[in-house]
């Protein structure tokens, strides 16, 4: 197998991280030295390790970024393992930003250089589209309880973002992600 590193993005609910983890095993069982990192773990190399909204500013979380991606490969290119990395590519790069009103070409820039990064690893890239983002989320949240939803109603209702165009209630928070999956499908349309 020639990648190195898997990229498996799409918005909450569809299906990353069943894929992802289903993956690793087929790789492992393929005779593979595979690792995944899960959108949420612990330390992860190239969370963002202060949000945008702790960050001195888009600049500041830019280079944060790609400094982790930057180190990230270059550990990943001294390993043998395939790396499959959840979430982290689009989803937690463009959403924090799309919230707080960076343009998408600002964001289209960032995860560009991210790519010209991960090319030594010859990356593959799987994006899930949700055609019926509405139910993906209301099933998500249903699994997830309703804790998990007032957060994330409340994210997106006191973002910039979410300000601006006067988001509200499960409507609004389906309507943000929808905004951001669009900022994400584009930039997936036009990487190689």
């Amino acid at each position: 197998m020639d990648t190195r590193l898997i990229l498996v993005e799409g918005c909450p609910g569809s299906g990353k991280s069943s894929t992802a983890q289903f993956l690793c095993r087929q790789l492992q069982r393929a005779g593979h030295e595979c690792r995944w990192y899960y959108e949420e773990e612990q330390p992860h190399p190239v969370a963002a390790t202060k949000g945008v909204h702790h960050a001195k500013g888009f600049r500041e979380f830019g280079r944060s970024t790609l400094r982790r991606w930057r180190d990230f490969v270059a550990r990943a290119r001294r390993s043998k393992e395939i790396h499959i990395v959840e979430s982290h590519f689009f989803q937690d790069v463009a959403t924090p930003l799309h919230r707080v009103n960076v343009k998408p070409t600002r964001i289209a820039k960032l995860v560009d250089r991210m790519a010209e990064f991960c090319e030594p690893l010859q990356p593959a890239l799987l994006y899930f589209h949700q055609p019926d983002y509405a139910a993906a989320m209301r099933r998500l949240l249903d699994e997830r309880g309703p804790r998990i939803e007032d957060l994330y109603i409340r994210r997106a209702e006191t973002s910039p973002y979410g300000k601006r165009r006067g988001l509200q209630g499960f409507e609004g928070l389906v309507q943000s992600w929808m905004d951001a999956r669009q900022v994400m499908e584009e930039r997936f349309g036009e990487l190689d």
